[in-house]
């Protein structure tokens, strides 16, 4: 098909699916560990969360080597599906991070982490995760990362913690 303007760009792919067909799911949970903020919130980024993430293995994408900057791109996986992961925001002076993170194959999520300090001695964590399913397994699967999920995050964040300070 020609078009008089060539200098439009083509619209790709269109996605004809319902709402009703592609489900979102968002969850929230909010839980208090024992331990300064600052030493928290260390633990939510690509690099850190090798303290408490099961075979957490990134790989750096862009820049070269793994970073927390803002931009940074980082690649993982699991279940035999490549994960790519971007740092919309890390920013420790708010103690909050924020996630993109596609696996085109099966579902895309929206991860925000911030820490405020409860006391000094004490940090409360929340986390929200907002799934969009991309495939009919994604779908099928669109509350793998619900509150249960989040809850679980809790004994592992306190373990590193505690092995922090020693």
């Amino acid at each position: 098909m020609s078009h008089e303007n060539s200098a439009r760009l083509p619209a790709g792919i269109r996605n004809l699916k319902s709402a009703a067909e592609s489900p979102r799911c968002e969850a929230s949970h909010a839980f208090c560990v024992t331990g300064p903020v600052d030493q928290v919130f260390g633990l939510f980024d690509a690099i850190s969360e090798r303290d408490w993430v099961d075979d957490w293995d990134p790989v750096a994408i862009y820049p070269v080597e793994l970073s927390r900057s803002e931009g940074s791109v980082f690649t993982t996986e699991r279940d035999d599906r490549m994960t790519v992961w971007t740092v919309l925001r890390y920013a420790p002076e708010q103690h909050v991070a924020e996630y993109l993170v596609t696996e085109y194959d099966y579902q895309h999520r929206w991860i925000c982490v911030s820490c405020s300090a409860e006391t000094e001695r004490t940090t409360r964590v929340s986390v929200r995760y907002v799934t969009t399913a991309l495939t009919p397994a994604g779908q099928q699967d669109i509350n793998r990362y619900g509150k249960e999920f989040l809850q679980g995050w809790q004994e592992p964040v306190q373990i590193a913690v505690d092995q922090m300070a020693g």
